[in-house]
């Protein structure tokens, strides 16, 4: 039920749980909740941006005066 947008309050009174502890027991974790899981992290870590440092490359024949981004390690 909250899955489908429900208040816990509300899903707790229609199935008849009266504790948090035993409403959590019977939260059962689903194959398609692990895969959507898993999707979430794969965009995050998609979407992380590495650390950069931006400066003039100083060496002759090699784009001098040319911006070069290395990553921070």
């Amino acid at each position: 039920m909250e899955r489908a947008g429900i208040p816990r309050s509300v899903a707790m009174k229609i199935s008849g749980h009266k504790t948090e502890a035993v409403y959590r027991r019977y939260d059962i974790v689903s194959e398609r909740d692990l895969r959507e899981a898993a999707q979430k992290m794969e965009r995050f870590m998609a979407e992380k941006v590495t650390p950069t440092v931006t400066f003039e490359n100083p060496e002759p024949n090699q784009g001098e005066g040319k911006t070069v981004r290395k990553p921070l390690n």
